[in-house]
């Protein structure tokens, strides 16, 4: 289907169930705002402002699982089963690993790192407990990642939904029993965890969907043999992987440090401000998720395409790519510039919160401005980690947040009297620049080429 299938229907067909995963994951995301947001906008605001660093212990793995998807897809789509399940074992073997080892470093610098961005009072104590059990979980991540990749790799993009629909359902329900010292709505006695509930809510249900996972990875042995009889370390596979996988890691954990620089620096505007941005971030991030099932779609595609040497499809799936993320994000926009005050009032109530409520709705208009280009971010990363030119993949990541979006906050901040102004415009002109800079490389670079 993905060597020889009509583009667009494939594309269609592989996005469809990625985007279904990702607006799941998504969906348990806003449960945990939505459940916290009932207690206070501080101890909202402290998941949103602890993701970054999450987002960079967990950042290694995440470059490998990718690296994974691209050099699994074009074994499968050379015809070399051996290899490939030789790549997908050696790809679970270091996750493991790594998702160990950053677990425990995690753990023990968190009160250094929460420090260092600037939390104070209430932000630092709720930063600090949800950030200190969220590396519990780092191992739970990085095995869900290394699963997602393997099956994505095949095109099993539906046994991928199933274990984000799985995950967040049980997240969604979970939440409130962990969360509350009464369980809204039916009244019956919860843990009364407060936000390390939210937390640990979240690590069990990513662990029922990493068994799931490798149910599903186990049940079907049509491409790869992925169990404890093939689970062989092997050195040169694990350095190619490992060192493919560096340029998308440098990326990914340097744009985490830019996330966590840019909080720190929101911080300094005041707690209500760090609300009002998770807010709309929480929301905006919901219709981004469908530019980035695209993306994900596209690596495995190109990558299989790129393996057979159908450079020409290639060039085609990129285009199709290009035309599905306008279309979603014209949708996208619509809907959020008809109804921003609806979506809004699900986190903040404008009588009781109204500086909180009034900073988000400015962010807002902002946001639906983003929309279209990181929908073009999503689908330049998928290109380039489908042939597997992961240096540019990290330019992108790296540079929308270190050349452009981290500077300029720093000047307008200290050089200018925009405030907040300043750090809404930044988040679209980064994305604007990184979009063209992508453009460029993919024209002048020949990348679709052999």
């Amino acid at each position: 289907m993905i060597l020889t299938g009509n583009t667009k229907k494939v594309l269609f067909k592989l996005s469809l169930p990625l985007i279904f995963s990702n607006i799941i994951a998504t969906l348990y995301n806003l449960a945990d705002g939505v459940w916290l947001a009932r207690l206070s906008y501080t101890e909202f605001a402290a998941t949103s402002f602890t993701w970054p660093l999450v987002f960079l212990f967990i950042s290694i793995t995440i470059g490998i699982s990718i690296a994974g998807t691209s050099i699994i897809s074009q074994m499968i789509g050379a015809g070399n089963k051996k290899k490939a399940t030789q790549y997908a074992n050696n790809l679970i073997i270091l996750s493991s690993g790594l998702g160990i080892v950053f677990s425990i470093i995690g753990y023990f610098l968190a009160p250094t790192l929460i420090g260092l961005m600037g939390a104070k009072g209430d932000l630092y104590k709720h930063s600090l407990t949800y950030f200190k059990v969220n590396t519990m979980g780092i191992l739970v991540d990085s095995l869900y990642f290394s699963f997602q990749a393997i099956l994505n790799a095949q095109g099993k993009t539906k046994q991928t939904t199933v274990m984000g629909l799985v995950s967040g359902f049980l997240n969604i329900v979970l939440d409130p029993f962990f969360i509350f010292v009464t369980v809204p709505f039916i009244n019956v006695p919860g843990l009364n965890m407060g936000v390390a509930g939210a937390a640990v809510a979240t690590i069990l249900s990513k662990i029922i969907s990493v068994i799931i996972g490798y149910v599903q990875i186990k049940k079907d042995k049509t491409n790869l043999e992925v169990d404890g009889k093939h689970l062989r370390f092997d050195l040169a596979t694990s350095k190619h992987l490992f060192n493919l996988a560096i340029p998308t890691a440098i990326g990914r954990s340097s744009a985490a440090l830019g996330f966590s620089m840019m909080n720190a620096l929101i911080v300094s505007f005041g707690q209500e401000v760090v609300a009002a941005f998770s807010m709309v971030n929480r929301i905006s991030d919901f219709w981004m998720q469908i530019s980035m099932g695209i993306g994900a779609a596209m690596t495995s595609m190109i990558g299989q395409n790129f393996g057979a040497k159908q450079f020409e499809r290639a060039k085609q799936i990129k285009n199709d790519a290009i035309l599905f993320g306008g279309v979603t994000s014209a949708v996208g926009m619509a809907l959020l510039v008809a109804f921003p005050q609806v979506l809004l009032r699900v986190f903040v109530d404008p009588v009781v919160d109204p500086n909180v409520y009034n900073i988000a709705m400015e962010y807002m208009y902002f946001a639906i401005a983003n929309i279209p280009f990181m929908a073009l971010f999503n689908i330049y990363q998928g290109l380039f980690q489908g042939t597997g030119k992961m240096k540019y993949s990290m330019h992108m990541s790296t540079g929308r947040l270190w050349l452009i979006r981290v500077p300029f906050v720093i000047f307008v901040t200290n050089f200018t009297q925009m405030g907040t102004l300043g750090i809404w415009i930044s988040m679209v002109l980064s994305n604007v620049l990184t979009v063209i800079y992508s453009i460029y490389i993919t024209r002048t670079k020949n990348i679709l080429e052999e």
